[in-house]
């Protein structure tokens, strides 16, 4: 693998990952980030990282806390709050620990030319100048993967209910945590 790519879930890691494979002759690889006290998931990311050969080619996406939270509360039909809000904050505190290449979501959306470049440079790999574009995705997605997971989660009738939900809780700790790794995020 040439990259590793760790995200809070509803933070474009599929779409990115996409990209890049078709975009590149980057090879990258996924790895869902969890943090559960003995669970099967917490157990296969603390392997998966452990066994990263180079921290330098590690990515992570980031994004604002009540669009994350908001996202993954859709998309677990209201359920699971808690959880994820804590799961949010662990996964930050992970991030300002040991990732040096941090990507906001939203230029991982809008730009992500610039961040497949970037990595491309830095692992002497060629980039493709036929740029596929988010519409060709959404054909791809659509065509492939489980129709119960939307593309986005703005599409769902709940979340408009998730997003005034996620914005009465206390973000403060969250907000936080999103600005340091906002700080250090490599602009692109």
């Amino acid at each position: 693998m040439n990259i590793h790519l760790i995200a809070y879930p509803r933070s474009a890691k599929h779409w990115f990952k996409w990209y890049i494979e078709n975009n590149t002759d980057l090879s990258i690889e996924t790895i869902p980030y969890s943090k559960k006290a003995g669970s099967q998931e917490t157990q296969y990311f603390n392997a998966k990282f452990n066994q990263i050969p180079n921290l330098n080619n590690t990515l992570a996406i980031i994004r604002k806390p009540e669009d994350s939270l908001a996202s993954i509360y859709t998309m677990e039909s209201l359920q699971n709050i808690e959880y994820r809000s804590q799961q949010y904050i662990d996964y930050y505190e992970f991030i300002i620990d040991n990732i040096k290449h941090i990507f906001r979501f939203e230029d991982v959306i809008s730009s992500p030319a610039s961040i497949a470049e970037y990595f491309c440079r830095i692992n002497n790999k060629s980039f493709n100048s036929q740029v596929w574009q988010y519409a060709q995705y959404e054909q791809w997605y659509l065509q492939t993967q489980d129709q119960r997971k939307l593309i986005t989660s703005k599409t769902n009738d709940l979340y408009d209910r998730s997003k005034s939900i996620v914005e009465s809780m206390d973000l403060s700790i969250h907000n936080d945590l999103y600005d340091k790794t906002l700080y250090r995020s490599i602009e692109i």
